[in-house]
């Protein structure tokens, strides 16, 4: 177990500054951070490890969308950050292993006026509250050499814009990864978005109507390759 408390703050990037012809003046972001975590293995098979954080911050750079079009990265007033990060191996079997991994936080503006609109209180954009990534992986004895998993990525609801005026419903991603080892040669293939989902990387909702990034559709990767350092070590 640990209980940590920290200050500091972050200057402005030199690509926060100079992005596009408006040079910002942009003031240090200042934060106070209390972290208390640990790590703990249950039996022989489970281990457990996490983190619950509280980072309150001023002047917390961030990029906002102007009237014509163009972004400019701003201070926001106050900011909070509260939330837990998780992560969680078990091993039922020996041939078996499943990793779970996520953050559930809720990111809040404290005080921040942006284009005479008063967001206090609101969420902000982009923020799902809710992240995860869990992988089952197999490995058979009577089979070495040989491994299969299968990952899933989830990133929850979020709201589109800092009004929370409406919201971008999140995604659910499975992948597939397979592979084989024999002597020096391996061969594997990947299989990402295997249920081939329609999604955005991240959306946003401004006056200018709803913009989405789209993710990647199904796509497969195959791969063979050659250890060399284990002919030299032979």
């Amino acid at each position: 177990m640990y209980l940590n408390y920290s200050q500091g703050f972050l200057p402005p990037q030199i690509s926060e500054l100079y992005r596009g012809v408006k040079i910002p003046a942009l003031k240090p972001a200042l934060y106070n951070n209390i972290e208390l975590g640990g790590w703990f293995q249950l039996q022989k098979n489970l281990s457990v490890e996490f983190g619950i954080y509280q980072l309150d911050g001023k002047n917390e750079i961030i990029t906002v969308r102007l009237e014509d079009g163009s972004r400019e990265n701003k201070n926001a007033g106050k900011t909070q950050h509260r939330g837990i990060e998780y992560g969680v191996n078990y091993t039922p079997i020996s041939d078996l292993t499943l990793r779970v991994s996520g953050t559930n936080a809720t990111h809040q503006f404290i005080d921040y006026i942006e284009n005479n609109n008063d967001y206090s209180g609101n969420e902000m954009g982009q923020a799902p509250k809710w992240i995860a990534n869990t992988e089952l992986s197999y490995k058979p004895a009577a089979v070495p050499g040989l491994r299969a998993a299968i990952e899933w990525q989830h990133v929850n609801k979020y709201f589109m814009d800092n009004a929370n005026s409406t919201t971008y419903k999140g995604f659910d991603l499975f992948n597939l990864r397979l592979g084989y080892t024999f002597k020096n040669f391996e061969i594997w293939s990947n299989t990402m978005n295997l249920s081939n989902q329609l999604y955005a990387t991240v959306a946003r909702r401004t006056q200018y109507g709803d913009s989405y990034n789209i993710g990647e559709r199904r796509t497969i990767y195959v791969g063979i390759g050659y250890n060399f350092s284990k002919s030299k070590n032979n």
